[in-house]
């Protein structure tokens, strides 16, 4: 046994390996300094290093936590501006300086003006009408059109980010922007009251308003849309008028107000979706005093692609720049001074290696350097380079990221604290007193099992360890049933029963139990060596989502939590037969739930649902002892691995709750559930952060280092259980385990689907579309494209990270429907039915899709005949266009637009995430069938139905859309699979 321990101990249990994250280059406004930024996916921490004029190498690492750094300032004082939960948020570089300064209003942009920094904002205003322009109307909603057919009506648009329109502005005046202006002092502090800067116009679509802000001089250079005059279609007599829109400069004095003798058109076209026909990604950039707008032309005609420039001050001819002079240089060009032809074979040079700030950024875009004083910094395939002005020449500079790091992926531990961990070391066996014993990778390339959302079912049988696998290969469902160590073995024969949510491996001295959810419960014994007996099969409700370990005196014990939100709790004996079904004394979380479910010392378990709402402990027999809720308090820690730790845990003791005191301490992060040993100590595995440095660890904690924590009022603890009625789940076996029949006749997946790769059993992003080509051409097109829409929150997060193997030619999409997991959106109806046939399945018709989604009581909402507010995860008020692009008809294959968060959770909700949301057959229910995504059907024209999150539609099971043709794609779309049922 470990010796007592009276602190918190994390040994390392693989061994660090040297990492350099990737980074992007993030120029800042001044050009006297730039930020180095590596990013850990859209809800990681990010780390910051600051470069500037005349230091000899970056500054120290910051790391952010819960918020995105938008732009960085040098001189007088180094400054940080964040967005995130608190707004944006403006302070010292160096937190030992002083704290930041945050307001929760967003801001279009930050510029420095004297000697501090002023935000700059937009707000709705009424603007005085001139000549014909029509008014611009507020953020119109992105509509997918297409009346149905027969008595169904057309399908509602989408909503757009406002709940209600503003107060028409009366006849003489049309609704617009006006442009305000904050101080902040040389520390980020406020300044005095908001300022009027007194522009106000029109613009001519919402979202396409202020479009950038640079300091130039002592003042600030505005670029903006705004409408123009309609004109009428050639030969279209009285008839269309197309709407058109110019692109307008301005300034703004040292004072902060608007001179409207600055004001300088500069194109003017017919209005696009986001820019003016023909003229993308406008940009300004100043140099001494004076500005230049420098933009790239769509290809069409002889200068296609190529890049135009418009001096804001002295000559206003439009110049055809040489290309290298936009990406290397653009600022160059604001100055009066002509380019020899030695500077320009110098960029021309530069231009050549292919410079980047960000992986992926298009090659047609300006400014892909960036100038700190005279140099320029830039990234090639992934390495940070620099070169001077004056001539030097490129040089190689340090990663600004390398870190030491080992990963830990998944973990399940013993009251002993043995147990076995996926670690980037490969996989390490944990015995009694911590000792280690580290094993190759089982499976060199394939990395199934380093995916954290892989979560598989683990087992240790006699010597050996099992593990339920995704499923590979064409018509492929499930799972494999493997042996991971001490050598790997083929899957055993109870792969084509293994699924998700539906099965469970148990472990055992000498055997071990394999239990599977279905018509009925089967048990099967399991042996190290791979062999397998039916032991026999029972009626009784077992959730889904379900977990299993083993019991002190043989056997099993298997919970979960029901969709009535009462916990369900069985034991098996280790014959198989079962020993007792019980049901909790109240309800802890209502509808479907994924748990956690760890061994307690001496007997019994500790099941906590994922989101750890509620602890339950329950006994040897499975009888539910106490429930408590769990108190949602965090250590403040960025996690690489796992999540950080939670400040009160559940104690050994039934219904007691513990704070442990170093378990919260700065940087503790935790995989999976903690587990109480025979003595007193407490076992985790987790990861520590210390910088960019990361460990995985196995933490212990002895209990005197513990302070309990009284229970609340309402809090439950020991209560006589209910026996639980034993029914049959499911359905009778007509359909997989992963599917609901439906009308006795044919079968539909539970949950919307998740694609995986059919030959590898990978999950692909659920944020890119299945084709490489697609994704690769979203990723580039947002990776500095996001820079240009939205306010400064919106520009700050960044893409989703896009695996490197996802961009292989190969992939097959497989669609798997799985409880708790994010939803494949972005699949086009071709995909959709790739992705159903590759599982053996197919799409749903219309008739089908409609008749699951009403239930067995034909009701026109999944919970009933009216419209329930909340009960479906649509018609929400917030649309993620509207809130990233300012425009809910914007950019809709942003790969960012199902992360987007509102209120505490995400607009995109895991699968069974909505519990009212579930339509009702037999014991069985499928969940999301309104809302969450569209999902494909099997119509010839295309079509796809239910709705997604913020479809303004309550038409709930009949909401159709048949407008798009299978070829069609976007964020909202995704898709579930039907097949027919076995005959009874």
């Amino acid at each position: 046994r470990p010796a007592p321990v009276r602190a918190a101990l994390g040994k390392a249990i693989a061994p660090p390996e040297r990492a350099e994250p990737a980074f992007s280059t993030l120029p800042s406004p001044d050009r006297r300094s730039a930020l180095l930024v590596a990013y850990e996916g859209t809800e990681g921490p990010s780390f910051v290093r600051f470069l500037y004029e005349g230091a000899g190498e970056p500054g120290p690492v910051r790391v952010l936590r819960g918020a995105l750094p938008v732009a960085a300032f040098a001189a007088p004082e180094p400054l940080l501006a964040t967005a995130g939960a608190a707004g944006l948020c403006v302070g010292p570089l160096d937190e030992t300086r002083g704290p930041a300064h945050c307001r929760p209003q967003a801001a279009q942009a930050i510029v420095r003006m004297e000697n501090g920094l002023a935000p700059i904002e937009q707000r709705l205003a009424s603007v005085e009408r001139a000549g014909a322009a029509t008014p611009a109307r507020p953020a119109a909603p992105a509509k997918k059109k297409g009346a149905r057919t027969g008595k169904r009506r057309p399908a509602r648009a989408k909503r757009g980010a406002a709940t209600g329109e503003p107060r028409p502005p009366p006849a003489s005046a049309a609704l617009g922007v006006s442009i305000w202006l904050r101080r902040l002092g040389p520390m980020g502090e406020p300044q005095g009251e908001p300022q009027d800067t007194g522009l106000r116009f029109v613009p001519p679509l919402a979202g396409m308003a202020l479009n950038q802000a640079v300091a130039a001089g002592s003042g600030v250079e505005l670029l903006w849309y705004e409408q123009a005059e309609a004109a009428r279609a050639p030969g279209a007599g009285r008839g269309r008028a197309v709407p058109r829109a110019r692109l307008v400069a301005g300034r703004l004095d040292a004072a902060g107000r608007y001179d409207p003798a600055s004001r300088r058109v500069l194109l003017e076209g017919e209005k696009g979706w986001g820019y003016i026909e023909g003229h993308v990604e406008p940009r300004l950039f100043a140099a001494a005093g004076d500005a230049v707008f420098v933009g790239r032309v769509l290809p069409s005609g002889a200068a296609a692609g190529g890049c135009e420039a418009r001096p804001l001050a002295g000559n206003p001819a439009e110049l055809r720049p040489p290309v290298a002079v936009c990406a290397v240089d653009p600022f160059r060009l604001a100055s009066p001074a002509p380019i020899s032809a030695a500077e320009l074979a110098a960029l021309d040079a530069v231009s050549g290696l292919g410079p980047v700030l960000s992986e992926g950024q298009p090659p047609g875009e300006a400014e892909r350097v960036a100038w700190v004083g005279e140099r320029g910094y830039f990234l090639q395939g992934g390495k940070l380079r620099s070169f001077g002005r004056a001539g030097t020449g490129v040089r190689d500079e340090p990663h600004p990221f390398v870190a030491e790091r080992s990963r830990i992926f998944w973990g399940v531990l013993g009251p002993e604290g043995e147990g076995l961990a996926a670690t980037s070391g490969g996989l390490v066996e944990l015995g009694a007193g911590a000792s280690l014993r580290r094993h190759e990778l089982p499976e060199p390339g394939a990395a199934w099992w380093l995916e954290p959302e892989a979560r598989p079912q683990v087992a240790h049988i006699g010597a050996s360890w099992w593990a339920i696998r995704p499923a590979r290969g064409e018509g492929r469902r499930g799972g494999d049933v493997v042996r991971l160590l001490p050598s790997p073995a083929e899957p055993s024969p109870l792969a084509a029963l293994a699924y998700p949510d539906s099965s469970a491996l148990v472990g055992g001295a000498r055997r071990g139990l394999f239990v599977v959810r279905g018509a009925r419960l089967g048990v099967y014994r399991l042996g190290e060596d791979g062999t397998t007996e039916l032991l026999g099969s029972h009626r009784a409700d077992l959730p889904l989502g379900f977990s299993a370990v083993s019991r002190a005196g043989g056997g099993a014990l298997l919970a979960g939590i029901g969709r009535d939100g009462y916990p369900v709790t069985l034991a098996l004996g280790d014959d198989g037969r079962l020993a007792g079904t019980h049901r909790g004394p109240q309800a802890v979380a209502p509808g479907p739930s994924r748990v956690w479910l760890v061994p307690r010392a001496g007997g019994g378990a500790l099941l906590a649902d994922r989101g750890w709402r509620h602890a339950i402990w329950i006994d040897d027999d499975g009888r539910v002892l106490a429930t408590r809720p769990w108190p949602r308090e965090r250590a403040r820690s960025a996690c690489l691995d796992g999540e950080p730790a939670p400040l009160v845990l559940p104690g050994p003791e039934p219904g007691s709750m513990v704070r442990p005191a170093a378990l919260g301490e700065g940087g503790s992060c935790v995989v999976g559930l903690p587990v109480w040993g025979k003595e007193g100590s407490l076992f985790w595995l987790g990861s520590r952060m210390d910088g960019l440095d990361s460990r995985a660890v196995l933490g212990v904690l002895r209990l005197p280092e513990t302070t309990p924590v009284p229970a609340p009022a309402a809090a439950s603890g020991s209560a006589e259980p209910a026996a639980a009625p034993a029914r049959t789940p499911g359905g009778d076996g007509r359909c997989p385990p992963d599917m609901v029949l439906v009308a006795g006749r044919y079968c539909v997946d539970r949950f919307e689907a998740r694609l995986h790769d059919a030959a590898t059993g990978l999950a692909l992003s659920a944020d890119y579309a299945a084709s490489p080509d697609m994704a690769r051409h979203a990723w580039q097109e947002w990776t500095t494209g996001r820079w240009r829409v939205g306010d400064l929150a919106a520009r700050a997060l960044p893409l989703p990270l896009l695996p490197a193997w996802q961009l292989s030619a190969a992939l097959r999409p497989v669609a798997r429907s799985e409880l708790g997991v994010v939803p494949s959106g972005y699949v086009s109806g071709l995909v959709a039915e790739q992705a159903c046939t590759s599982a053996g399945k197919r799409l749903c018709t219309v008739e089908e899709f409609v008749t699951a989604c009403r239930g067995e009581k034909g009701t026109l909402f999944p919970y009933g005949a009216d419209y329930e507010p909340g009960a479906c995860n649509v018609f929400r008020p917030e649309h993620p266009a509207a809130i990233l692009h300012g425009n809910a008809s914007l950019g809709h294959l942003d790969p960012r637009l199902n992360r987007v968060r509102a209120g505490e959770g995400p607009l995109l909700r895991p699968a069974g995430a909505t519990a009212r949301c579930a339509s009702r057959w037999g014991d069985d229910e499928i969940y999301d069938l309104v809302g969450n995504l569209d999902e494909w059907l099997d119509e010839p024209g295309g079509a796809f139905a239910g709705g997604f999150y913020a479809r303004a539609t309550r038409q709930g099971c009949e909401a159709l859309i048949t407008a798009h043709p299978r070829r069609y794609l976007d964020y909202s779309t995704g898709v579930r699979c039907c097949r027919d049922a076995k005959p009874p």
